[in-house]
């Protein structure tokens, strides 16, 4: 878990309180249900994706109380992909990615989308890239990749163009637990 998300999660928990959001007793439910989720599955390889869309519901709650309307989230995953298995915490940090290097305003909102495409699920957002970039490690996307293809034997494919930022996760019957 990236320290800077609990620390960003308490700050606008702290905000939330301090201007009486009525919205501050579900926030701690979610966050609660985040690490619960986080706590439970981290011994886990991998997870049925309708299992991962679960966790990222709390989660994205959370970004969006943070974000309000300048970010959004749509999930559009055909019925040949329920009960695919992916690697434990691939969409969250895909969304957590995209939060990490864009912009996000209400003048650039960051719309992130999770959509099947063929024997795919891409995770796609719209690039507007931060002028002054966070420190990035660049472990992330290779963690994912790297569990890919230990578990799979495939890769992930990263497309950028002047617009959106692509990463497509293989599916793959093979995978399991």
């Amino acid at each position: 878990m990236n320290p800077h998300f609990l620390f960003n999660s308490l700050n606008t928990l702290k905000s939330m309180v301090d201007f009486g959001d009525e919205n501050a007793s579900d926030f701690i439910v979610k966050l609660s249900d985040f690490y619960r989720y986080s706590l439970e599955s981290r011994q886990k390889d991998v997870v049925p994706i309708e299992q991962e869309l679960k966790m990222l519901s709390p989660y994205f709650f959370l970004i969006k109380s943070r974000f309000e309307e300048d970010i959004s989230i749509e999930i559009m995953l055909s019925a040949n992909h329920n009960g695919v298995l992916v690697p434990t915490f691939t969409l969250q940090l895909l969304v957590e990615n995209a939060v990490k290097h864009n912009i996000i305003s209400l003048d650039q909102p960051l719309h992130i989308e999770i959509v099947s495409d063929g024997n795919r699920i891409l995770v796609r957002n719209n690039l507007q890239l931060k002028n002054i970039p966070e420190p990035s490690t660049k472990i992330g996307l290779e963690n994912i990749n790297q569990r890919y293809m230990h578990l799979a034997g495939k890769t992930i494919t990263v497309e950028t163009s002047n617009n959106f930022f692509t990463v497509a996760l293989p599916v793959n019957e093979y995978i399991s637990n």
